[in-house]
């Protein structure tokens, strides 16, 4: 569902008539975007499932930061597997937390599970590859 809510905002702004960023204007938005991400912290004194949520919250939102902007031609189609990527492992990072709400799973268990998340790994990947390190984790 979130997949084709980003496919839904790419195509918004193609069709709204946006002209597409320039190479180095979309890596420096995606970075900013990235990096406000990566500079957020989970409140020390929340349950693991309060920040745990938080954290989903937050990159939920940069997800649909990213599937905003305008990449160039040449990047569009990293671009989207980028996000195709990183949706994918929101979904699986979302599901994780509903099986601790329901005691199903340890937050052990949740973080091991996301450090080891193929759709993280592919992810990185696709994000080095369009000169955007700091949306690689």
């Amino acid at each position: 569902m979130l997949t084709a809510a980003v496919a839904f905002s790419v195509a918004s702004a193609a069709s709204a008539g946006e002209a597409p960023l320039t190479a180095s204007q979309f890596r420096a938005k995606a970075t900013a975007i990235c990096t406000a991400l990566n500079g957020y912290h989970i409140p020390a004194k929340v349950s693991f499932v309060a920040g745990m949520q938080g954290a989903l919250d937050q990159t939920r939102s940069s997800v649909a930061a990213l599937g905003r902007l305008e990449p160039p031609a040449g990047l569009r189609s990293l671009h989207a597997r980028a996000l195709q990527e990183e949706t994918q492992l929101v979904d699986d990072f979302s599901t994780l937390l509903a099986r601790v709400r329901t005691h199903d799973l340890t937050p052990a268990k949740v973080i091991d599970a996301l450090g080891k998340d193929a759709h993280a790994t592919h992810a990185a990947l696709l994000w080095r590859r369009l000169g955007i390190p700091a949306c690689a984790g």
